[in-house]
């Protein structure tokens, strides 16, 4: 036999509850994304296929992670949008 279990906020401060903690795990979610999508360019543009194509100085200014490089910059301007 298999059971249903629902959770139903029965008073205003429950749901409230449940609405914020809601959104606190959705920015959560959409803030590992948009990490993971960062790293995910650096990565690629630090890989050997384009080597050639991408000077050092601009993958070290731009393309890295942490630090004041453009792709961390757009990565926090792109979080503190999140809602």
């Amino acid at each position: 036999m298999k059971t249903i279990t629902l959770r139903i906020p029965t008073s205003f401060k429950e749901w409230k509850n449940w609405m914020r903690d809601r959104v606190v795990s959705r920015k959560k979610h959409n803030e590992e994304v948009l990490w993971d999508f960062a790293n995910a360019i650096s990565r690629e543009a630090q890989s050997n296929y384009w080597r050639k194509d991408i000077s050092d100085a601009m993958v070290k200014s731009v393309f890295r992670i942490g630090g004041s490089s453009k792709l961390t910059k757009l990565y926090f301007d792109a979080k503190n949008q999140l809602k």
